[in-house]
């Protein structure tokens, strides 16, 4: 199963980036029905895989699981986009922050040629389009 939602960096203010992959992280963070790391915990447990990425024009989430186990995925999918905000706190928010930065210092500020397709972005378009 894979589900994108119509949110990425291109939708994010000038000047204010990394909501779209924050919120990615923050979707594993539990939900009102759901603790933290029990979304990995049931799909693992029914022999299935998962994860998300992010992109300027999407986000997605995914997971691989034996057929008789799809409802469950479809349930958590829906339990996770609609009852993410009572689970949410300052401590998973500013944990997810550190994550998220850190994941861009490892894949993009520290490695050789990491910032280039961002380079390039800003030379093809303009500073006020969505991938500029």
């Amino acid at each position: 199963m894979n589900v994108w939602y119509h949110v990425g960096s291109s939708r994010e203010k000038l000047g204010r980036t990394g909501f779209a992959h924050l919120f990615e992280h923050m979707m594993f963070q539990g939900s009102e029905h759901v603790d933290k790391g029990g979304l990995f915990g049931k799909i693992q447990d029914a022999g299935g895989t998962l994860n998300g990425s992010t992109t300027n024009d999407r986000t997605n989430y995914f997971e691989t699981v034996p057929s008789q186990f799809l409802e469950l995925a479809l349930w958590l999918e829906a339990d996770r986009m609609g009852f993410l905000l009572p689970s949410m706190n300052q401590s998973k928010l500013d944990n997810q922050r550190d994550v998220v930065k850190n994941e861009r210092r490892q894949s993009y500020d520290n490695q050789p040629y990491g910032r280039a397709d961002e380079t390039l972005s800003a030379m093809m378009y303009d500073a006020s389009h969505p991938y500029g």
